[in-house]
């Protein structure tokens, strides 16, 4: 399961079709939408940077969905960054 969170075809992954990199000045934004969007650059860019996060943290984001079964990306998310 954790490995397919960072493809945005599969349905753990489609989180990343709803993140949009928005520009803030100098820096780049994560947006979230509502709704699914079209993968095109944006979405590879964010696919690719989750794949790369997920290769490293997999055994600790198994561990903590086997803690707290069923949550949402952005509980998952929160929780393993305190």
């Amino acid at each position: 399961m954790v490995e397919k969170m960072g493809d945005p075809a599969k349905d753990e992954g489609e989180w990343i079709a709803k993140i949009d990199l928005v520009e803030d000045g100098k820096k780049l934004k994560l947006v979230e939408h509502e709704e699914l969007g079209k993968c095109r650059e944006e979405c590879k860019t964010v696919q690719r940077a989750a794949q790369e996060v997920l290769s490293d943290h997999d055994t600790d984001i198994a561990e903590k969905l086997w803690q707290v079964g069923t949550c949402s990306f952005r509980s998952l998310v929160n929780s393993m960054s305190v």
